[in-house]
């Protein structure tokens, strides 16, 4: 079989922008905090299972 395959052109794609351009807003706060608090009652769960 002849090799009949074409590469496509490289294009430059765009870049998300860094993280640190974003200014801490209430919502996003909100979601991090929830996002810590809901691991540490699922490892504080997993604690006072193993303890009990």
């Amino acid at each position: 079989m002849a090799e009949t395959s074409v590469k496509a052109p490289v294009r430059a794609r765009p870049l998300s922008p860094h993280l640190g351009i974003y200014r801490p807003m209430l919502t996003m706060m909100m979601s991090i905090v929830h996002r810590i608090t809901g691991g540490a009652l699922y490892f504080g769960t997993l604690l006072l299972a193993w303890w009990l």
